[in-house]
């Protein structure tokens, strides 16, 4: 269940596979079937505290559909398949999301310091109350009453960083040049001078930019430097413009050193509370499989996977939407 609700955290590179992945859930674990069951049944008769709650009828629905005599896991996999119903189902996961949040005050506290959370739950209340007034008003056959669902788009959920915030900046001019690269149409075993990972480690480490970046050359430190301080200042053809006056290779440096600065301003390490710890070891070793933390390459999170020594190298190479990042970029 956490690796679903994991999938429709407001992140962009969350939603890879939500759908293939719910249905295979659901159709291998009952615990899962009947914890979806339960969130639909939340949404579309709004029983959270700021939700308009179902008339009667809807109600009595949507209790017999989901509660009293729920669908089989089969056929809410096979309801699921539908575009409409899967974004419904995304829409709850989201609202029992804020809902599970707002119950921890300290928690929302820090999401709301660190994102723009406020703007994500407002998002969502309000498309989860436009799909409950689509229900709610909804006259024709019960049976049919799930025609009504709009369509829903997973990328109006995002929740980014702060408008102000260093990292959009450089994560803006890390997209330039990503397209700037991309326009070159380079092989995928071309070789970089650094890697994003090796200049986190080294900040981490105490070590200056001017340490990091000792071995680049002259060119690709330049354009770091350029960019770490006027990119707010320069329009997306400037940075592009000076892209080109550097070698494929010397932007390919800068590209990494940018992706691991942003990695070291987005990331803060604090040690856990001795319990919390200890807990978590034996939950580890409880389980018997490695637990692997990756940092994504597209959201600057960390993500916890836990799989076998074989299992997940798609998972590891993935970034953003992309399965697999091709090659160092």
């Amino acid at each position: 269940m956490s690796h679903i609700i994991a999938k429709a955290w407001p992140m962009r590179c969350s939603v890879r596979n939500f759908s293939d992945i719910i249905r295979t859930y659901v159709r291998e674990d009952r615990a899962v079937h009947d914890a979806l069951l339960r969130i639909l049944y939340a949404t579309t008769t709004g029983i959270y505290a700021n939700a308009t709650p179902a008339p009667l009828r809807v109600h009595k629905l949507m209790y017999r559909y989901f509660i009293y005599t729920p669908i089989r896991a089969s056929e809410l996999a096979d309801w699921a398949e539908v575009p409409a119903h899967a974004g419904l189902l995304f829409v709850s996961i989201k609202e029992y999301i804020s809902h599970m949040v707002a119950l921890v005050p300290s928690l929302r506290a820090s999401l709301v310091r660190v994102y723009p959370w406020n703007i994500f739950e407002e998002g969502v209340q309000r498309i989860a109350e436009d799909v409950r007034r689509r229900l709610y008003m909804y006259t024709g056959a019960l049976s049919d009453i799930f025609s009504v669902l709009p369509s829903f788009s997973a990328r109006s959920f995002r929740c980014g960083t702060s408008p102000h915030h260093w990292g959009k900046t450089t994560c803006n001019a890390i997209s330039c040049i990503r397209g700037y690269l991309d326009t070159l149409a380079l092989p995928r075993d071309v070789k970089v001078e650094c890697d994003r990972l090796e200049v986190y480690h080294r900040l981490v480490a105490g070590s200056s930019l001017d340490d990091v970046t000792t071995h680049v050359m002259d060119p690709a430190r330049d354009l770091v430097r350029l960019l770490t301080l006027d990119a707010r200042r320069m329009s997306r053809a400037d940075i592009v413009t000076k892209s080109k006056l550097c070698s494929p290779s010397d932007v390919l440096a800068a590209y990494e050193i940018l992706h691991g600065l942003v990695l070291y301003s987005s990331i803060g390490i604090n040690p856990l509370p001795a319990f919390i710890r200890d807990m978590q070891r034996t939950a580890c070793r409880r389980a018997g499989r490695a637990q692997h933390i990756f940092i994504c390459g597209s959201c600057k999170h960390l993500r916890a996977f836990v799989m076998g020594e074989g299992d997940g190298q798609g998972t590891q190479r993935a970034c953003g939407h992309s399965k697999v990042r091709h090659g160092h970029w």
